[in-house]
Protein backbone atom coordinates (compact mmCIF):
# COMPACT_ATOMS: atom_id res chain seq x y z
CA UNK A 1 0.00 0.00 0.00
CA UNK A 2 1.39 3.65 -1.09
CA UNK A 3 0.58 6.16 1.02
CA UNK A 4 -2.69 4.67 2.53
CA UNK A 5 -3.78 3.66 -0.76
CA UNK A 6 -4.11 0.62 -3.10
CA UNK A 7 -1.20 -0.06 -5.36
CA UNK A 8 -2.16 0.06 -8.85
CA UNK A 9 -1.10 -2.25 -11.05
CA UNK A 10 -1.22 -2.74 -14.52
CA UNK A 11 -2.79 -6.07 -16.23
CA UNK A 12 -0.70 -7.41 -18.50
CA UNK A 13 1.25 -3.79 -18.86
CA UNK A 14 -1.32 -1.45 -20.02
CA UNK A 15 -3.12 -3.62 -22.41
CA UNK A 16 -5.61 -1.21 -22.48
CA UNK A 17 -3.58 1.04 -24.49
CA UNK A 18 -0.94 -1.68 -26.81
CA UNK A 19 -0.69 -5.61 -27.18
CA UNK A 20 -0.66 -7.23 -23.46
CA UNK A 21 2.43 -8.29 -22.47
CA UNK A 22 4.16 -6.79 -24.94
CA UNK A 23 7.46 -4.03 -24.28
CA UNK A 24 5.06 -1.59 -25.77
CA UNK A 25 2.56 -2.47 -22.75
CA UNK A 26 5.68 -2.19 -20.48
CA UNK A 27 6.55 1.31 -21.94
CA UNK A 28 2.94 2.80 -21.38
CA UNK A 29 2.96 1.29 -18.13
CA UNK A 30 6.37 3.03 -16.99
CA UNK A 31 5.07 6.29 -18.60
CA UNK A 32 1.95 6.24 -16.42
CA UNK A 33 3.75 6.09 -13.73
CA UNK A 34 1.97 3.21 -12.51
CA UNK A 35 3.16 1.64 -9.27
CA UNK A 36 3.49 -1.92 -10.85
CA UNK A 37 2.71 -4.32 -13.42
CA UNK A 38 1.14 -8.01 -13.89
CA UNK A 39 2.46 -10.15 -16.35
CA UNK A 40 2.46 -13.86 -17.07
CA UNK A 41 5.40 -15.94 -18.35
CA UNK A 42 5.51 -19.27 -19.93
CA UNK A 43 8.62 -21.95 -21.46
CA UNK A 44 8.93 -22.46 -24.84
CA UNK A 45 10.07 -26.33 -25.80
CA UNK A 46 13.62 -25.35 -25.03
CA UNK A 47 12.75 -24.04 -21.79
CA UNK A 48 13.33 -20.38 -22.31
CA UNK A 49 11.05 -18.08 -20.37
CA UNK A 50 9.12 -15.62 -22.45
CA UNK A 51 6.24 -13.17 -21.15
CA UNK A 52 2.71 -14.62 -22.55
CA UNK A 53 -0.26 -15.48 -21.20
CA UNK A 54 -1.68 -18.57 -23.47
CA UNK A 55 0.21 -21.20 -24.01
CA UNK A 56 -2.11 -21.30 -28.04
CA UNK A 57 -0.96 -18.35 -29.63
CA UNK A 58 -3.43 -17.97 -31.72
CA UNK A 59 -5.27 -15.83 -29.84
CA UNK A 60 -2.47 -12.81 -30.42
CA UNK A 61 -0.86 -14.25 -33.72
CA UNK A 62 -3.64 -15.38 -35.70
CA UNK A 63 -1.71 -19.01 -36.19
CA UNK A 64 -2.69 -21.99 -34.42
CA UNK A 65 0.72 -22.39 -32.56
CA UNK A 66 1.29 -24.23 -28.99
CA UNK A 67 4.14 -22.82 -27.07
CA UNK A 68 4.94 -25.98 -25.57
CA UNK A 69 5.97 -27.75 -28.54
CA UNK A 70 8.23 -24.86 -30.22
CA UNK A 71 11.98 -23.78 -29.10
CA UNK A 72 12.68 -19.76 -28.97
CA UNK A 73 14.06 -19.42 -32.38
CA UNK A 74 10.80 -19.77 -34.06
CA UNK A 75 8.80 -17.31 -32.28
CA UNK A 76 11.52 -14.73 -33.02
CA UNK A 77 9.21 -13.48 -36.01
CA UNK A 78 5.89 -13.95 -35.01
CA UNK A 79 3.66 -10.89 -34.51
CA UNK A 80 1.47 -10.01 -31.49
CA UNK A 81 0.96 -6.51 -32.31
CA UNK A 82 -0.58 -6.72 -35.92
CA UNK A 83 -4.39 -7.85 -34.84
CA UNK A 84 -4.14 -5.71 -31.95
CA UNK A 85 -3.59 -2.40 -34.26
CA UNK A 86 -2.05 -1.94 -37.26
CA UNK A 87 0.03 0.38 -35.20
CA UNK A 88 1.95 -2.41 -33.21
CA UNK A 89 2.68 -4.26 -36.78
CA UNK A 90 6.20 -6.33 -35.92
CA UNK A 91 5.78 -6.48 -31.75
CA UNK A 92 7.39 -9.66 -30.58
CA UNK A 93 6.79 -11.64 -27.80
CA UNK A 94 9.19 -10.41 -25.50
CA UNK A 95 11.56 -13.20 -23.64
CA UNK A 96 11.78 -12.78 -19.53
CA UNK A 97 15.24 -11.38 -19.53
CA UNK A 98 14.14 -8.40 -21.62
CA UNK A 99 11.66 -7.34 -19.31
CA UNK A 100 13.32 -7.68 -16.68
CA UNK A 101 16.04 -5.40 -18.06
CA UNK A 102 12.84 -2.78 -18.83
CA UNK A 103 12.31 -2.29 -15.23
CA UNK A 104 15.98 -2.75 -14.03
CA UNK A 105 16.57 0.45 -11.93
CA UNK A 106 12.58 1.26 -11.41
CA UNK A 107 11.03 1.36 -8.51
CA UNK A 108 7.91 -0.61 -9.97
CA UNK A 109 6.44 -3.89 -8.35
CA UNK A 110 6.76 -6.58 -10.87
CA UNK A 111 3.72 -9.16 -10.23
CA UNK A 112 5.12 -11.94 -12.31
CA UNK A 113 2.30 -14.75 -12.83
CA UNK A 114 3.87 -18.53 -14.17
CA UNK A 115 1.76 -20.36 -16.05
CA UNK A 116 0.84 -23.94 -16.03
CA UNK A 117 0.97 -25.54 -18.98
CA UNK A 118 1.30 -29.44 -20.93
CA UNK A 119 4.50 -30.23 -20.93
CA UNK A 120 6.31 -28.11 -19.49
CA UNK A 121 10.44 -27.89 -19.34
CA UNK A 122 11.39 -29.26 -16.76
CA UNK A 123 14.16 -26.71 -16.55
CA UNK A 124 11.76 -23.33 -16.44
CA UNK A 125 11.38 -22.59 -12.58
CA UNK A 126 15.01 -22.95 -12.58
CA UNK A 127 15.59 -20.55 -15.16
CA UNK A 128 13.27 -17.87 -14.09
CA UNK A 129 14.86 -18.15 -10.68
CA UNK A 130 18.06 -17.79 -12.07
CA UNK A 131 17.49 -14.91 -14.37
CA UNK A 132 15.82 -12.76 -11.21
CA UNK A 133 19.09 -13.71 -9.67
CA UNK A 134 21.39 -12.43 -12.70
CA UNK A 135 19.98 -9.64 -13.13
CA UNK A 136 20.97 -5.97 -11.26
CA UNK A 137 18.98 -3.17 -9.95
CA UNK A 138 15.41 -5.02 -10.30
CA UNK A 139 12.54 -3.89 -8.15
CA UNK A 140 10.50 -5.58 -5.73
CA UNK A 141 9.16 -8.93 -7.25
CA UNK A 142 6.37 -11.37 -6.48
CA UNK A 143 5.68 -14.65 -7.92
CA UNK A 144 2.24 -15.76 -8.48
CA UNK A 145 0.38 -18.63 -9.40
CA UNK A 146 -2.66 -20.76 -9.81
CA UNK A 147 -0.53 -23.81 -9.45
CA UNK A 148 -0.05 -24.70 -6.07
CA UNK A 149 2.64 -26.89 -7.01
CA UNK A 150 4.56 -24.50 -9.28
CA UNK A 151 4.29 -22.27 -5.59
CA UNK A 152 5.53 -25.06 -3.81
CA UNK A 153 8.86 -25.97 -6.46
CA UNK A 154 9.45 -21.90 -6.83
CA UNK A 155 9.67 -21.84 -2.69
CA UNK A 156 12.39 -25.05 -2.73
CA UNK A 157 14.57 -23.68 -5.28
CA UNK A 158 14.14 -19.95 -3.76
CA UNK A 159 12.58 -19.28 -0.53
CA UNK A 160 13.63 -15.88 -0.56
CA UNK A 161 11.61 -14.86 -3.42
CA UNK A 162 7.74 -13.68 -2.46
CA UNK A 163 5.32 -16.00 -3.52
CA UNK A 164 1.46 -15.34 -3.90
CA UNK A 165 -1.79 -17.58 -4.79
CA UNK A 166 -3.92 -16.54 -7.08
CA UNK A 167 -7.48 -17.28 -6.55
CA UNK A 168 -9.96 -17.74 -8.82
CA UNK A 169 -14.39 -17.33 -8.57
CA UNK A 170 -15.40 -21.45 -7.17
CA UNK A 171 -17.08 -23.23 -4.71
CA UNK A 172 -15.18 -23.31 -1.09
CA UNK A 173 -12.78 -20.62 -2.79
CA UNK A 174 -11.65 -19.93 1.37
CA UNK A 175 -10.12 -23.04 1.62
CA UNK A 176 -7.45 -22.37 -1.22
CA UNK A 177 -6.73 -19.09 1.53
CA UNK A 178 -7.46 -21.12 5.38
CA UNK A 179 -5.17 -24.21 3.99
CA UNK A 180 -3.69 -24.09 1.24
CA UNK A 181 -1.27 -20.63 0.93
CA UNK A 182 -0.71 -21.37 4.95
CA UNK A 183 0.19 -24.64 3.95
CA UNK A 184 2.30 -23.06 1.21
CA UNK A 185 3.66 -20.98 3.34
CA UNK A 186 3.17 -18.44 1.05
CA UNK A 187 4.13 -14.19 1.43
CA UNK A 188 0.41 -13.55 -0.31
CA UNK A 189 -2.91 -13.99 -1.98
CA UNK A 190 -4.11 -12.54 -5.12
CA UNK A 191 -8.30 -12.86 -5.01
CA UNK A 192 -10.26 -12.25 -8.00
CA UNK A 193 -12.25 -9.15 -7.13
CA UNK A 194 -15.70 -10.74 -7.00
CA UNK A 195 -14.25 -12.90 -4.08
CA UNK A 196 -12.31 -10.49 -2.20
CA UNK A 197 -13.94 -9.67 0.93
CA UNK A 198 -13.64 -8.84 4.66
CA UNK A 199 -12.97 -12.53 5.60
CA UNK A 200 -10.02 -12.60 3.29
CA UNK A 201 -8.46 -8.93 4.38
CA UNK A 202 -8.63 -9.92 7.49
CA UNK A 203 -7.20 -12.98 7.51
CA UNK A 204 -4.18 -11.87 5.41
CA UNK A 205 -3.83 -8.49 8.04
CA UNK A 206 -3.43 -12.18 10.84
CA UNK A 207 -1.19 -13.56 8.53
CA UNK A 208 1.24 -11.58 7.59
CA UNK A 209 0.16 -11.41 3.61
CA UNK A 210 0.03 -9.26 1.24
CA UNK A 211 -3.15 -9.07 -0.65
CA UNK A 212 -3.43 -7.20 -4.19
CA UNK A 213 -6.93 -8.69 -6.31
CA UNK A 214 -7.75 -8.60 -9.90
CA UNK A 215 -9.21 -7.30 -12.19
CA UNK A 216 -11.04 -3.91 -10.81
CA UNK A 217 -12.16 -2.52 -13.69
CA UNK A 218 -14.44 -0.54 -13.16
CA UNK A 219 -15.54 2.56 -10.43
CA UNK A 220 -17.86 0.17 -8.35
CA UNK A 221 -14.72 -2.51 -7.99
CA UNK A 222 -12.17 -0.40 -7.73
CA UNK A 223 -14.72 1.74 -4.68
CA UNK A 224 -14.48 -2.01 -3.18
CA UNK A 225 -11.14 -2.60 -2.97
CA UNK A 226 -10.30 0.77 -1.59
CA UNK A 227 -13.09 0.54 0.98
CA UNK A 228 -11.77 -2.85 1.72
CA UNK A 229 -8.08 -1.81 2.46
CA UNK A 230 -6.30 -4.16 0.17
CA UNK A 231 -2.90 -3.88 -0.28
CA UNK A 232 -3.12 -3.57 -4.50
CA UNK A 233 -5.28 -3.41 -7.73
CA UNK A 234 -4.64 -5.35 -10.81
CA UNK A 235 -6.78 -3.20 -13.06
CA UNK A 236 -6.52 -2.82 -17.53
CA UNK A 237 -7.55 0.65 -16.99
CA UNK A 238 -4.92 2.42 -14.23
CA UNK A 239 -5.96 5.48 -15.83
CA UNK A 240 -9.62 5.07 -14.18
CA UNK A 241 -8.40 3.25 -11.35
CA UNK A 242 -6.04 6.62 -10.35
CA UNK A 243 -9.18 8.95 -10.73
CA UNK A 244 -11.24 6.68 -8.83
CA UNK A 245 -9.33 6.15 -5.83
CA UNK A 246 -8.10 10.09 -6.21
CA UNK A 247 -11.76 11.07 -5.41
CA UNK A 248 -12.41 8.71 -2.43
Amino acid sequence: MKNNRPLIIGHRGARKYAPENSISSFNKAIELKLDGVEFDCMSTSDGLPVVIHDDNLFKLTGVEIYLHKIPYVDLINLDIGKQYNAFYSGEKIPTLKEVLELFSGSNMLLNIELKHQPHQNRRFLTRVVELIADMKNLPEIIISSFSRETLYNIGRIAPHLNRSLLMRVKAFFFVDAVFFANMLAVNGINPHISITNKFLVKLARMRGWRLITWTANNPDEIRKACNLGVDGIITDDPVLAREVIDNI
